[in-house]
């Protein structure tokens, strides 16, 4: 066949008609076997048509045998459709696809005269070929019943056998020269395998090498991030997207008296919480931009408003809402000085309300299903002071005045019983508790010493009924619980007498060791004692004696008596209660040491005197002898700005305050016998005790103002007072 023109001409419609496969080749056999073999081979064109011209249409193989079987194989889509699809009028055709349409057309007219000659020869009728020449609408002529001859059926496949391989080996040719010219075009061009990225890259690239282009995209790439960074709705959509969240601070207050409200829940964006003591709630993880805030709290109308939430912390600020319960008002003042309290806060159930600056309470309750004769009950606290409950009914709406007392108890000796036994009390005289029973066996010279914050106490009794070798009643020392009554075991000796407490909890006392001989140079024993770890019991210092020992601003300083002990250098030294940090002051034997005023210390050395500033490094000596050689005993508050001490002026008991700061000092109480020891209860309330020989009892009295009142009565014990030795 000779190749067409390398620009042939599109054939007409008339010739595309021509060229067009036929609908069905229908092939007989009376062997199955034939069968298998024609429909094998009929697959095989389909395949290769389908590669030659993948938009041919639909052509049907029909095989029947002599058994009356009858096989069909689709091989494409509508010829019709697929030729008109496939072929462009204005388009130029290859050669490929003309030689492949010319082999398709010498196949159809050899398949179609192998076929007719074979029908003919068997007697059989074209159903198709006949409705074509007769018309459509005829009736189909029914087709002769096939011969039973075996040689006819022989004669039969060997001409179909021929015919097919005939058309299958021309077939074959044209399809591998096909698959040779299609290599050899994809070898000089690869086409892309995503046309639609190719075309996009293209693009983008073409833009971008276009200065104008280039500098368009900029644009376009700063105004897009403009618009998330102006418009809020834009950067949050952004930020949340990125998983950026942040939190918000609600502070809910009561309407009608402005005070702050707690255990408000407080709800946004399904985040929740309650507001604390200060109406306060910090919600956080929220998403930002517009969202919905609910305030709920029983008693009180529901609150809700929309927000928005921005980048970061946002302080909200306040939000109120409005009391729809029952109220009830409180007046609280303080049991002493009878001035209002702030800060104190009533609860009952769920509801509660904190006291504003004139101690006013008003609460809210939700009693709708209460009667009017139920019980409320509720409670008033307040830091530092002991909780008070008030008991009323749902109708009693009266104002409620209410003195609120310290919470820390008074820890006292007392031989009500008979016994020196060691009581509690709140100052007002209430919950009294008896926490060490007296066991009979006490002297008369107890040391009681408070801690100046903490709910412990120092006790030092001879309540075992321990002797040593010569009979002698020894003293026992003990830390004490005020708060639960356990008692600890701490030392044991002939005679204990306490230093003080430091701030953080040491216990520095002194002891004389048990059975020691007076010319023991170690007789005497400085010692420390840490509650934090009731195991930690440490020897500071040892001597046959101690001129003197004081505790002064957490310092322990001590003068060591150089008398059975000649080799020993003696001095005054300076050392933290744990016995860190030790220093010498003077390096001679000190007699004795005058605290004579706070920050001043007198030493004598039995020729001369020196005078010693709290924290410096060394004492510097004076010419003569200080006009007064008393030694003042100061108590610091908790806080350590203010000092007591006691001063005998007039035949009166003296209690003076003095501000450290300013350096000045006030007198607060003036009484016949009052006298040590004194403490500070907290940072307001002075204890001091009265020994007139009418009454020993303690009192008490705040700094704020008020008179002092009578705690009760109690037994007269040693504190820390003027050191003496035995």
């Amino acid at each position: 066949m000779k190749r067409a023109a390398s620009t042939p001409e599109l054939p007409d419609k008339d010739a595309q008609e021509a060229i067009k496969p036929p609908k069905s080749i229908k092939v007989t056999s009376s062997l199955d076997e034939a069968e298998k073999d024609i429909s094998a081979v009929a697959q095989e064109t389909n395949e290769s048509l389908k590669k030659m011209a993948p938009d041919l249409g639909k052509t049907k193989i029909t095989v029947e045998s002599a058994e009356e079987t009858e096989t069909e194989i689709p091989i494409g889509n509508n010829q019709d459709e697929a030729l008109e699809e496939a072929i462009d009028p204005d388009a130029p055709v290859s050669d490929e696809l003309i030689d492949a349409l010319q082999a398709t057309e010498e196949l159809d007219e050899a398949g179609e005269t192998e076929l007719a000659e074979s029908d003919e020869a068997d007697g059989l009728v074209n159903t198709d070929e006949t409705e074509d020449a007769e018309g459509i609408g005829q009736e189909e002529p029914a087709e002769q019943p096939i011969p039973e001859d075996n040689e006819a059926n022989v004669l039969e496949d060997a001409v179909t056998d021929k015919a097919i391989d005939d058309i299958v080996a021309e077939e074959s040719d044209k399809l591998l020269d096909a698959d040779d010219l299609e290599k050899a075009l994809d070898e000089e061009e690869v086409e892309p395998k995503s046309p639609q990225k190719g075309r996009l890259r293209n693009f983008f690239r073409s833009i971008w090498a276009n200065p104008a282009g280039r500098w368009g995209v900029i644009s376009s790439v700063i105004i897009l991030l403009l618009a998330v960074i102006v418009v809020p709705y834009s950067r949050y959509f952004v930020l949340n997207t990125v998983g950026v969240r942040s939190s918000l601070q609600v502070r809910v207050i009561d309407g009608g008296t402005m005070q702050p409200l707690k255990n408000v829940k407080v709800s946004a964006a399904r985040v929740s919480g309650q507001t604390d003591s200060d109406g306060q709630v910090k919600l956080e993880n929220l998403r930002l931009g517009r969202t919905k805030l609910l305030i709920e709290k029983r008693a009180f109308s529901s609150s809700e408003q929309f927000i928005i939430v921005g980048w970061g912390s946002n302080p909200i600020g306040d939000f109120t809402v409005s009391a729809v319960g029952s109220q009830y008002t409180f007046y609280v003042k303080d049991y002493l000085s009878d001035k209002p309290l702030e800060n104190v806060e009533a609860t009952s159930g769920d509801g509660n309300a904190s006291a504003d600056n004139e101690g006013k309470i008003v609460l809210t309750l939700d009693t709708g299903e209460e009667a009017d004769d139920a019980e409320i009950s509720v409670d008033l606290s307040a830091k530092d002071y002991r909780t008070e409950t008030v008991k009323l009914t749902v109708s009693n709406k009266e104002a409620q005045s209410v003195n609120m007392v310290p919470d820390r108890k008074h820890v006292f000796v007392s031989k009500r019983s008979g016994k020196y036994d060691v009581y509690t009390a709140h100052i007002d005289g209430k919950n009294e508790t008896k926490i060490v029973p007296g066991t009979g066996l006490e002297r008369d010279d107890i040391t009681l010493v408070s801690h100046q914050q903490d709910n412990i106490a120092a006790f030092v009794a001879s309540r075992e009924n321990v002797r040593n070798g010569s009979g002698y009643l020894l003293s026992t020392l003990y830390v004490v619980d005020t708060k639960d009554g356990e008692l600890v075991k701490i030392d044991q000796s002939e005679q204990i007498q306490i230093v003080g407490w430091s701030k953080v909890g040491q216990l520095v006392y002194v002891k004389i060791a048990a059975g020691a001989s007076g010319s023991d140079p170690k007789r005497h024993r400085l010692m420390s004692f840490n509650n934090k770890d009731y195991t930690d019991v440490k020897e500071l210092a040892s001597s046959n004696s101690f001129n003197d020992v004081m505790m002064v601003a957490d310092k322990v300083y001590y003068a060591p008596s150089n008398i059975f002990q000649e080799n020993t250098a003696t001095g005054l030294y300076v050392a933290d209660p744990d016995g860190a940090n030790l220093k010498t002051i003077l390096d001679k034997e000190v007699y004795n040491i005058f605290r004579s005023s706070y920050d001043i210390l007198d030493i004598s050395t039995g020729a001369s005197w020196y005078t010693y500033t709290i924290g410096s490094a060394e004492g510097a000596k004076v010419g003569t002898a200080p006009s007064s050689q008393y030694s003042r005993v100061f108590a610091d508050n908790p806080s350590n700005n203010f000092s007591l001490w006691v001063d005998t002026r007039d035949g009166k008991g003296v209690l003076l305050n003095y501000d450290k700061s300013t350096k000045n000092e006030i007198t607060i109480a003036n009484r016949s016998g009052l006298k040590t020891p004194v403490y500070w209860l907290n940072e307001k309330y002075i204890i001091y005790r009265i020994n007139d020989g009418k009454e020993t009892a303690d009192y008490v009295l705040n700094t704020d103002g008020g008179e002092a009142r009578k705690i009760g009565d109690v037994t007269d014990t040693n504190g820390v007072d003027r050191w003496f030795y035995y």
